[in-house]
Formats: C-alpha cells, structure tokens, sequence
C-alpha cells in the first residue's frame, strides 16, 4: 500500500462524499467511515477514519467552508480498484 501527502486548495474542490471501508478477514472484519474528495480536475481521493485521528474535524471543515456535499456513496470492495459515483 503507498501513501502519499497531497497539497490542495479548497477551491480545487468540486465536492466531497461519505462512504465507508471495510477490511480483514472473516470473522474479524471491521467497518470504518471515509471521505471521498472530489477535486475539480477530476482527481479523487480518500480520506479512512482509521488512518486519521482528527477525521470528523474533516467533515466540519468542509462544511464550514461550503464545499458542496454531493451524497453518499455505497460500500464497493477493493480499495484499489473502486468505481467512485460521483466523477463526472
């Protein structure tokens, strides 16, 4: 898995999502919350409760700031290869 650190500007962003990611195996698969994050240049990308201690504070930035809230998005299997919804 590769992690890395992305600069962007609020007005970069088109929008943002709730989802959520599930990982382990059975029987000890858990469920987290993520963000999806839109930006304008038709990048997305995901912010995982589990790898952020400040995750809900994400949330309240973005609304503070007006960033347009386009919806939930269903719970799709393989952080790889997701099929986000709301691309285009």
């Amino acid at each position: 898995m590769k992690f890395k650190i992305v600069n962007i500007r609020l007005k970069e962003i088109k929008g943002y999502s709730n989802s959520e990611i599930s990982y382990g195996r059975i029987p000890f698969n858990y469920t987290t919350k993520s963000i999806v994050i839109y930006t304008k240049d038709e990048n997305q990308f995901e912010l995982i409760k589990l790898f952020n201690y400040n995750f809900d504070d994400f949330t309240k930035e973005l609304k503070d700031n007006k960033i347009k809230y386009l919806g939930k998005e269903q719970y799709q299997s393989g952080i790889y290869k997701r099929k986000y919804k709301y691309i285009n």
